[in-house]
Formats: structure tokens, C-alpha cells, sequence
């Protein structure tokens, strides 16, 4: 069982008669202050309930109250600043720097700031050690690729690829060295032990990859086992475009899996997942890291983003390619997206706020094998990963109807408070 499902399941049946307070604060079994919040966002929590030893008595002591049927539990304080420092989750107004750095005019600082929510996400923060000078500038030396969580956005050890240039469903043929944090998942059937590739993801630090919950929970599907970096042509056991020759493929195995505990596979909301490697992935002209998203796209004007998809999905109705794939896709208001799929499906999906547009151009569209692979955001410097392919037509490539994405955006702080070293 998904490691989440399980952890849902027990969560509500141990906190359903134990609880001390609903407030923001509280005390834990050991007497030290923690915070109220709800299971699912407690990542020490939810590895008590997923461990094979857990004590259900003591996990009760826990327990601080409900946010509707969701049980919430007293959290300790530990948590990691975004360059991987230990730190303690408070209100953000008791963290000088933090605060500082919210009401600055520099956008690096504010970055800073929000990338250091924890727990809730809201006003509380992960306030450790203030930032080297040299790092809130975001230095352009990108140093040994060491650590679990995302590089700076503003450096250049995420988004870049090795050579720096910028140069699916209608899509062509990438450089061999472009998007290098482009993953793909192997899966394990159960049957006959066969190993095959369906799911793509994208890398987005040394020890995790981001993915859509559908890849992970889908009906049917076969055990992710192991993650595949540094791909191009899935057909040959080297890979070369002319005398130009890549690396050879690393597959590292996937130590822990952890889905939004919110999916729903009905309507396809909170489609997206994190996979934690079980080593860390090297560093290399082929195997890099994508920036998280610096800001949420969808108050933005689509005719300024220029956006990409890849993968190894289907190149026509009939061909799956063998050779990595990109595609320049149009950002499509959520609005305007909403209204194509009404008037042209007899059952038409419901959209939100947490899901993205995008392509809808004949012949070409994200299909089948690019199931969580990334919505890439090209800033001319550096790429962004604003979405993972969650859905669209069975017909790919049909013109007036685009894809759907999971927003990365809104769950930044979802991300970074799951992340460890």
C-alpha cells in the first residue's frame, strides 16, 4: 500500500478519541512546545505512522484536535531552511532576518522568505541560521551539487543546461544535453518481474524528483521501483548525436515515495507526488537540476511565458518516440480553458485554481508516456518547473483543446516541507 494511504487511514483511526487543543500552539508527550497542525503536514508524524514499530498508545498523545475530519497532531518544531540548514518552524515576526526579508524590496530576499514556509505555510517559518550575503545575491558559482534541497533559483545550479542554449505529440528531437533534469520512472509488473518505463518526472535536487499522484496511484498500476536520469534515446545503450556522446544512463532506486494526501483520481486535484532517491543523483552535463517556479504563472499574461513540454510520449497517433522530445506549447487561461472543454465534451472536467492550460494546437500535445514529466517555464536564463502533465484527450493533439497541469507554484511550501537531507 501507497505509503500516504496507509498513513491516512491509521491517522484517523488512532487521533478519533485523543485531543488537547485546536490552537496554534501546544505541548508534546516530552513537555516541549510544538504546533497544532494538521497530520499530513508533519513530515516527523508521518513517518511515525508509517514505521513498522510505532507505538499506537503513544501516537494518541499526539493528537491536538481536527481541521474538519482531518486529524491534526502536536508537530515538533525541526525543519530545514532552503539551503539545508536545521532550524525550528515558528511565526515568522519571531525570526528577525525572516522578517527583515519579507518586507524588503529585493526579490531574491523575499524568495528567500517564502521558500522558508513550513508546517501550515502561512505565517510560519523555518528560522535557522541567516542566509550567507553571498547567497541571498545568489552567487553565479554553482557548487558541488551536495545537497537535498533545491538550489537557489537565481544561481546557476537549477533550470540551466550544460551547454546554455535554449534551442510529445509533434514534437522534435532535443539536443543531447538539453533538459537534464528530465526523469523517467521504471515499474515493476508483478506478474512475470518485467521492467518497462511509463511515467516521466524531473529532478529538482540531488535526492528528489517530482512526478503527478496518478503516476504513483493510478488504477492497475504496476510499483515504481527506480528513477532513470540522463536519457536521451531509450532505443540505444549509448547514446550519441553525431560524435557528441553522453554519459552512461544512471538509474538509481527510489527510497520513499510521498503523494499529496488530498489526490483525487476522480477529478484529477493535488496530482502530483515527490520521490526521494535512494542515493544521490551525480551532478554532470547531463544530469542537472530544474528550478523550482519563482512565482505563480496564472496571474500572468500567457502572451509574455514562453513554455515547454518534453518527454518520450507518442510523436504521432501510432509511434512512441525512442529520443527525448520537446515542444513550445502556449500557457492557456484556466478561464478560457474551462470554457473549450464545455462546449466541445460532453462531460468536461471541472477545473481550479491549482491547475494549468496549456498547448491545444493541432498535432501537437504532451501524450501517454509524458505523464509527469514538466511544464517548463523558459525565463531566457534559466528554465522553471511550473506544472506536471496530469491529463487531456485521448486523442492527442486535438486543436482547441489543450493539456491539463498540476500548478507547481502552490506547492512550493508542500515540497519543501517533505524535503530532507
Amino acid at each position: 500500500m501507497n505509503t500516504y494511504i496507509f498513513v491516512g487511514v491509521l491517522a484517523s483511526a488512532v487521533f478519533i478519541v485523543h485531543g488537547q487543543s485546536s490552537l496554534g500552539t501546544c505541548t508534546r508527550p516530552n513537555g516541549e512546545e510544538g504546533m497544532c497542525v494538521r497530520y499530513h503536514d508533519c513530515p516527523s508524524m508521518v513517518a511515525m505512522l508509517a514505521s513498522p514499530t510505532r507505538n499506537i498508545g503513544e501516537l494518541k498523545k499526539y493528537g491536538c484536535g481536527f481541521d474538519k475530519k482531518t486529524p491534526k497532531v502536536c508537530c515538533d518544531h525541526n525543519c530545514y531552511t532552503p539551503e539545508g540548514n536545521p532550524g525550528k518552524c515558528e511565526e515568522i515576526n519571531n525570526c528577525k532576518h525572516l522578517s527583515d526579508m519579507v518586507r524588503s524590496t529585493n526579490r531574491n530576499d523575499i524568495a528567500y522568505a517564502r521558500n522558508s514556509r513550513c508546517l501550515t505555510g502561512k505565517r510560519t517559518v523555518c528560522c535557522g541560521p541567516p542566509p550567507a550575503e553571498e547567497l541571498s545575491r545568489a552567487s553565479a558559482d554553482c557548487p558541488d551539487m551536495t545537497t537535498a534541497f533545491p538550489p537557489h533559483i537565481d544561481s546557476s545550479c537549477c533550470g540551466v543546461d550544460a551547454n546554455s542554449a535554449s534551442r510529445i505529440f509533434g514534437g522534435n528531437d532535443t539536443a543531447i544535453d538539453e533538459y537534464p533534469w528530465m526523469a523517467l520512472l521504471e515499474y515493476k509488473r508483478k506478474d512475470n518481474g518485467l521492467i518497462k518505463t511509463y511515467c516521466g518526472g524531473a529532478l529538482i535536487s540531488n535526492r528528489y524528483v517530482v512526478t503527478a499522484a496518478h503516476c504513483i496511484k493510478g488504477k492497475g498500476a504496476w510499483p515504481p521501483i527506480n528513477v532513470r536520469l540522463g536519457e536521451y534515446d531509450t532505443s540505444s545503450e549509448r547514446d550519441c548525436v553525431d560524435s557528441d556522446c553522453a554519459d552512461p544512463v544512471v538509474t538509481i532506486g527510489i527510497e520513499d515515495i510521498i503523494t499529496h494526501p488530498e489526490y483525487n483520481a476522480d477529478n484529477s486535484r493535488h496530482d502530483i507526488a515527490l520521490i526521494r532517491l535512494a542515493s544521490p543523483a551525480p551532478y554532470t552535463d547531463f544530469i542537472r537540476p530544474i528550478c523550482l517556479p519563482a512565482s505563480d504563472i496564472s496571474s500572468q499574461d500567457p502572451a509574455d511565458l514562453e513554455a515547454y513540454v518534453a518527454g518520450w510520449g507518442k510523436v504521432n497517433m501510432t509511434t512512441k518516440s525512442t529520443i527525448k522530445q520537446d515542444l513550445k506549447v502556449p500557457i492557456i487561461k484556466t478561464e478560457d480553458c474551462q470554457k473549450s472543454f464545455t462546449s466541445r465534451l460532453a462531460k468536461p472536467p471541472t477545473l481550479w485554481s491549482y491547475q494549468l492550460c496549456a498547448g491545444g494546437e493541432a498535432g501537437k500535445d504532451t501524450c501517454n508516456g509524458d505523464s509527469g514529466g514538466p511544464l517548463m517555464l523558459s525565463t531566457g536564463t534559466r528554465h522553471e518547473l511550473v506544472g506536471v502533465v496530469s491529463f487531456g484527450l485521448v486523442n492527442c493533439g486535438t486543436e482547441g483543446l489543450p493539456g491539463v497541469y498540476t500548478s507547481v507554484y502552490p506547492y512550493s511550501a508542500w515540497i519543501r516541507r517533505h524535503l530532507r537531507p
